[in-house]
């Protein structure tokens, strides 16, 4: 028997808390909702894509992938770097950040091999995009005299012959403020 003004429940799904704050359970609903409100979302979507994105190729390029000799190495280093060679400093170290030694390693050869796929990537390319911008990539330090007089532009061209330093006269007779950096105006494309 159906009765009127009666509502039916849905049984409703319970999924496990995106995040728990304290013993505040946050769903992914909730989660979402935050980061919208905090005009965040689009950053963090955007970077989820990324990674998935990045993920996907790699996978494709197994064979770029280091070994495992190539990942202690590099583990090694790491904890060199990092002054953590004594193995209770870095079971500290791995304690405070909150991973496990296998998952640094993860995450360390996860990082090899990305390497590993840009410089598969970019390598055959590098050449034709340094050729095709050269001008533009190409560099000179410009120093310039700036005068008001056309005939002083003469006397400093003697004065230049006959062994002056240029960055004296520019400091002594250019009439902008580059002369206090000896007329330096810098790194100037060619292009």
């Amino acid at each position: 028997m159906h009765n009127r003004g009666a509502v039916a429940r849905q049984p409703t799904m319970t999924s496990p808390p995106f995040l728990r704050i304290g013993d505040q359970p946050i769903s992914l609903s909730q989660a979402i909702a935050y980061l919208q409100r905090g005009d965040l979302f689009d950053s963090v979507v955007g970077e989820v894509v990324r990674q998935y994105v990045l993920d996907q190729a790699l996978a494709q390029q197994p064979q770029l992938a280091p070994d495992d000799a190539t990942v202690a190495k590099a583990t090694m280093d790491f904890r060199q770097q990092q002054q953590l060679e004594g193995n209770g400093e870095f079971s500290q170290w791995l304690e405070d950040s909150g991973m496990t030694e296998a998952q640094l390693r993860s995450q360390i050869g996860a990082g090899l091999h990305l390497e590993a796929l840009k410089a598969a990537i970019a390598l055959p390319q590098l050449q034709q995009y340094f050729i095709e911008r050269k001008l533009l990539l190409d560099r000179v330090v410009l120093s310039r005299i700036i005068v008001e007089e056309k005939d002083m532009i003469e006397e400093l061209r003697y004065q230049l012959a006959d062994g002056a330093q240029f960055e004296s006269l520019a400091r002594d007779y250019s009439i902008t403020d580059d002369c206090l950096v000896n007329g330096m105006v810098g790194p100037v494309s060619r292009g």
